[in-house]
């Protein structure tokens, strides 16, 4: 393979891992496409891909220095874009072995991220957790190209499914500091008040309603204020913030907080075993003077208790 050659393994890139909002793309008639988790098949839908030429701004994003000389990239494996429209075709400084630009796709792209989810419909998934990325989102400075991504990737994603029946919902990957959780909050209340998020029967319910999950909580490299994370929680299930129900992407060794990746363990044994109404996260300080060491209970006013996705992966969304 010469250096300028892309990888030969080509496949589809709808990874499982993985802003006001038009009134044509609300759809408020009618049950939850899906109003309970359980039994479902849903991906992680990452939407971080873009390429020079595709209306953004920001160049080749996550496909690594393919337009340089020589080219470098980042993933392991090479889009195949044979169904994909002219203008969802992005060139790179790659070269087939027959001289063709190998080209890469976007996903700020509306075209792209609907033919995702039509490919969902095929393949009978039932939906996309739709991340967003606590360094990427600014709930202050929605000019920022980060931010103008992720907004276009959520609302491409919510009129796609919309088309073809597929639920999506919010997977915010995240710290929990003090900091990290009031933007959450405040990127909660735009999303639900200016682009009108939970105004489709394309959102995903569980447990009587809409879920959002949030990845991250537990991790060793994450920052974790218990304090904060609380009142995140509190809230995220109030009723007048959407009354949602949470699900939480913890470590592998959730149970025990043991592992070297956990900072914490998670108790959700029934409330008459444990005396509370919801999980218990038992804090393991960084170092002997770090912050979060102790013990701290969320107690939400009302609702079930949130549901774990285990992962070990860092990038990776949480798992259904």
């Amino acid at each position: 393979m010469s250096r300028h050659e892309p990888p030969t393994a080509l496949v589809s890139l709808l990874l499982p891992v993985v802003l006001l909002g038009l009134l044509a793309e609300i759809q408020d008639e009618g049950d939850p496409v899906v109003s309970d988790l359980h039994g479902t098949v849903m991906v992680g839908y990452q939407g971080w891909f873009t390429a020079a030429g595709d209306g953004l701004g920001a160049g080749f994003v996550h496909w690594g220095r393919v337009d340089a000389d020589p080219p470098r990239c980042t993933v392991d494996m090479w889009p195949d874009l044979a169904e994909y429209g002219d203008d969802e075709r992005f060139p790179t400084s790659y070269r087939h072995i027959d001289g063709r630009a190998a080209e890469v796709f976007s996903s700020f792209h509306p075209e792209t991220v609907r033919r995702h989810f039509r490919w969902m419909r095929e393949y009978e998934i039932d939906g996309a957790f739709v991340q967003r990325f606590a360094t990427a989102i600014r709930p202050g400075d929605p000019e920022h190209w980060n931010d103008r991504r992720t907004n276009a990737v959520l609302r491409n994603c919510r009129a796609a499914a919309n088309e073809f029946g597929r639920a999506f919902a919010v997977m915010y990957d995240t710290d929990f500091d003090a900091a990290t959780c009031a933007k959450l909050k405040a990127d909660w209340t735009r999303l639900r008040r200016d682009m009108r998020l939970l105004e489709t029967n394309a959102y995903l319910h569980h447990a009587g309603g809409p879920l959002v999950a949030l990845w991250g909580y537990g991790f060793r490299h994450r920052e974790l204020d218990v304090d904060a994370a609380r009142d995140l929680f509190e809230f995220l299930t109030d009723p007048e913030n959407g009354g949602c129900r949470l699900r939480l992407g913890v470590p592998n060794d959730w149970r025990s907080g043991t592992g070297r990746g956990a900072r914490c363990s998670i108790d959700t044994r029934p409330s008459s075993a444990r005396g509370t109404s919801a999980a218990i996260a038992r804090t393991r300080p960084r170092t002997p003077t770090s912050r979060g060491a102790g013990r701290a209970t969320w107690r939400p006013a009302s609702g079930p208790e949130p549901t774990t996705s285990p992962s070990s992966s860092p990038g990776s969304a949480g798992r259904t």
